[in-house]
């Protein structure tokens, strides 16, 4: 058996990748490469492979091997370790070496392989190491902790420390070897140089690393014992080639053969996969910050425990329909073997309720489903024209006098109570529990009689949904919580993804379907995702998960320090609520990934549909150029339901569900869906001063759209630009976030092509059954229900569904009731009765009313949407 350590760098499979879509002596190459490590069980796996005619200088312990027309194989050989470092043509090579002069492979604090730059004498141009800027704008030293910061300004002098202080990322090579020629000890000098380069380039763990490496905290593998050598752990960089695996030489096969989005989002720190491959007395819980690899774990972590236990099923949950097919792709992907990967179910909540209630109540199928089977109506649409007592059903009724306060306090009542009767059924499986229980989340109080009428508004709901056969996600839960006690395990281990997402019932429902034991119930999540108005208790949901099984991952592995740094102030300094808090999930503070990109950009146009233009514009453009990335396109204030209408029509993919990153490299998105993905290319469309955040929405509960913002910009790997129309929203312009951002118009940096102009999206009508009734022939209940009475005084609306009851009556020659509001309007302006009628004060609002908001919209012909205001 070889005792020799064979280790790869990371970005050697990329690299075979690359060169095995190559074609040629390209592929032939990839193939040797693959088929040298998979003999590294042998004595010598080099066998019959020769090495370059000329050896290699610039690298210690450097050995080129020739693979076929000149293209190489590069290793280092050190000690008891052989890393595979590189493959490609001689230029390429000749390339990696150049900028990789001066590489070393050491053992980190953390005592795990790692590599570091360190020039030889940097005074010498081909021994110094060779690094660019990352066109952000800062000073060196402020990209440093202020532990290290410290150690490093003791090594100089009080003039150059102040030197160097004044150096940013502009600074030539030149400015640097001025500071570092004044110091005596070449060492220090070339220390010196070393750490203002890979600051430059904003390789900040690479600075780290050669700081490390000087104070004595990391160690050249020189220095180190054969038993120190065998000692040492996969890092971030390097990791070990696992001898005499089948299996995993399959996998590398399949890996070389493919180029997918899936090779980024699986790739594992040692810290991550320690996690994936834990063993747990119980339920375990993951905590981390966006881009922390929860989604890589949990799959990672699928696989492990199916080929420990392959008899017995593992079950992937998520509440996101896209998020579980993004899910199923990279088990598919992560997971060649047939036969393990059956043994591992991933799918949403929606569609795991389904599929027992089709066991437990087969008769009505056809109810649980989100558009209806008779009249393909979706559940957004149902829920109007439930809320607003079309069709001659007013069970809706009861709600009316909640709608109203809740109108008069500007707020969106008919979203703001379907929210509330999703947070009820989320809490409580006994309605009459709901009478006490504490409404964590939620800003607004309810008293016992308002609790009632939303317990008749809810059982109205749940009973229209069963008329018209649909349902929505929580119904679901709730009507799967009749047969909770028939329920019975199915799965050795359940893990969930976006742990914050599920509330109370629907986790006790899945804590049902897994036997307790080992390993059994694992969940992930990140507080700063939780968008969605739910009650959630690990505790009452029969989970117990002490803090030993615990665990935080706090470092952002997908964005970049410019686009993470904007996303995190944005969210914290909008964070003016406590409620988010309150919960089982913790909010973390993220430490920053290892590169550096521009600034964001928020960006003006003169309409939406400019908006969705160039935005469309510049990511068509970004994919020819890189035609293997993907763009997301993402529009604040808009449901999924209304975004997919105008994608349909413009025959672009939404991440609704229905397609995967697979199926194309644009797609639309409200900014809940795009929750789990990431993207190279991220556009958030529509940060308008009036509507973000949700101006209809409780002050207090303006976390919610600060958590969807967070999301949605944390998508976005390398490219963010943030558009607008009118004005910015005031949480990109306030003082404590201005700074993190470039402000510019779209039409200064980009034109968009014609054929982009596809239009926007449009809320719903606000009367489905009757799109084109006009505002002025409601009656006073209907019209109090339609956003233009939102912001309207209590003694207004109190007197509108008075007054304006649909039928009608007269004393004498006078109206004192009215059939619509046009009629009532047009007394008001007419006739003192009418005004005595309203009363001296109301008749000016209700005139007002119908001049400002009504009239306006039909002259341009915009009354039948929502968003027409």
């Amino acid at each position: 058996m070889n005792s020799i350590i064979y280790m790869h760098t990371v970005e050697l499979y990329p690299q075979l990748q690359r060169l095995m879509k190559r074609g040629g002596f390209a592929s032939k190459s990839a193939a040797k490469v693959n088929e040298i490590m998979g003999r590294i069980y042998l004595e010598n796996p080099f066998h019959g492979v020769n090495t370059t005619n000329h050896g290699e200088s610039r690298i210690d312990h450097c050995i080129k091997y020739q693979l076929f027309d000149g293209y190489r194989l590069i290793t280092i050989k050190n000690k008891k370790v052989c890393l595979f470092a590189f493959a490609g043509s001689h230029d390429e090579c000749d390339r990696w070496i150049k900028k990789k002069s001066g590489l070393s492979l050491i053992k980190n604090k953390d005592n795990e392989y790692d590599l570091i730059l360190r020039s030889k004498d940097a005074t010498i141009k081909t021994k110094r190491i060779q690094t660019k800027t990352d066109f952000s704008n800062s000073n060196l030293i402020d990209r440093l902790d202020k532990p290290y910061r410290n150690k490093f300004l003791k090594l100089l002098s009080g003039p150059e420390a102040m030197e160097f202080s004044r150096l940013t990322t502009q600074a030539q090579d030149k400015d640097i070897l001025e500071i570092a020629s004044t110091l005596a000890d070449p060492q220090d000098a070339a220390l010196l140089f070393d750490v203002a380069a890979m600051l430059r380039e904003g390789n900040i763990e690479g600075t780290l690393n050669r700081l490390d490496l000087h104070f004595g905290d990391a160690k050249c593998l020189d220095s180190l014992s054969d038993e120190e050598v065998l000692e040492i752990q996969d890092g971030r960089t390097v990791k070990r080639l696992e001898i005499g695996s089948p299996e995993y030489f399959a996998w590398l096969e399949h890996y070389i053969k493919s180029s997918n989005y899936q090779d980024w989002m699986l790739f594992m720190h040692p810290t991550q996969e320690k996690v994936a491959h834990a063993e747990y007395e119980g339920p375990a819980k993951l905590s981390g910050v966006s881009g922390s690899g929860k989604t890589c774990v949990v799959v990672m972590r699928a696989i492990y425990l199916a080929k420990k236990n392959p008899s017995l099923p593992i079950l992937i949950a998520t509440l996101n329909k896209s998020l579980a097919q993004l899910i199923n792709n990279l088990l598919n992907y992560a997971c060649p073997d047939t036969e393990i990967r059956a043994k591992i179910h991933c799918s949403s909540f929606f569609s795991l309720c389904q599929k027992q209630l089709r066991k437990y109540d087969p008769k009505n199928e056809k109810l649980f489903d989100e558009v209806t089977w008779k009249t393909h109506e979706h559940v957004d649409e149902v829920w109007r024209e439930f809320y607003r007592c079309e069709l001659n059903n007013n069970s809706a009724d009861v709600l009316l006098p909640l709608h109203k306060t809740l109108n008069k306090q500007g707020i969106n009542a008919e979203e703001y109570l379907r929210q509330e009767f999703d947070w009820v059924r989320s809490a409580v499986a006994d309605r009459n529990d709901y009478y006490k229980i504490k409404r964590k989340g939620r800003a607004i109080p309810f008293v016992e009689t308002q609790r009632a009428m939303i317990l008749d508004g809810l059982a109205a709901w749940e009973e229209k949904m069963s008329e018209i056969g649909v349902i929505d996600p929580v119904g679901l839960a709730a009507e799967l919580s009749k047969y909770a006690s028939r329920i019975q395990p199915l799965f050795s281990s359940i893990l969930v993804d976006e742990v914050q997402d599920f509330g109370t019932l629907e986790l006790s429902l899945l804590n049902r379907l897994v036997a307790p034991g080992k390993n059994d119930f694992f969940v992930a999540g990140d507080m700063a995702q939780h968008i969605l108005p739910k009650h959630q208790s690990f505790k009452e949901a029969g989970i117990n998960i002490p803090g030993g099984r615990s665990i935080t991952f706090t470092k952002n592995y997908r964005n970049s320090r410019e686009i993470l740094k904007a996303a995190y102030e944005v969210f914290i300094h909008n964070l003016d609520s406590e409620i988010i808090t309150d919960g089982d999930i913790e909010l973390l503070d993220p430490k920053y990934a290892n590169f550096s990109t521009p600034l964001p950009s928020v960006l003006q146009a003169e309409s939406l549909e400019e908006e969705i233009a160039f935005s469309l514009s510049v990511a068509k453009q970004h994919l020819i150029e890189n035609s293997t990335q993907k763009a997301c396109i993402a529009i604040v204030g808009y449901s999924q339901y209304e975004i997919s209408k105008l994608a349909n029509q413009a025959g672009i993919q939404t991440l609704d569900g229905s397609a995967g990153l697979l199926d194309d490299n644009i797609f639309f998105s409200d900014l809940d869906q795009t929750k789990g993905y990431e993207f190279d290319f991220m556009c958030i469309l529509n940060c308008s001063q009036e509507v973000l955040p949700n101006p209809t929405a409780p002050h207090d509960e303006y976390f919610r759209d600060a958590c969807r913002f967070y999301v949605a910009m944390t998508r976005a790997k390398s490219e963010l630009y943030l558009s607008y129309t009118g004005h910015p929203s005031s949480w990109l312009t306030n003082d404590s976030c201005k700074t993190f951002f470039d402000f510019l118009r779209w039409d200064d940096l980009f034109d968009f092509s014609l054929e982009h102009l596809i239009g926007a999206p449009r809320k719903l009508p606000r009367n489905i059954n009757n799109p084109n009734k006009n505002i002025l022939s409601y009656t006073g209940p209907q019209f109090i229900r339609t956003s233009l009475a939102r912001g309207m005084s209590l003694e207004l609306q109190n007197k509108i569904e008075e007054l304006v009851d649909g039928a009608g009556l007269s004393r004498g020659w006078e109206r004192i009731r009215w059939k619509t509001v046009k009629d009532a309007y047009d007394d008001v302006k007419a006739h003192p009765h009418a005004k005595t009628l309203f009363g001296p004060k109301t008749w000016v609002e209700f005139v007002d009313c119908i001049e400002q908001k009504v009239i306006g919209l039909q002259s341009r012909n915009e009354d039948r949407y929502e968003d027409a205001i």
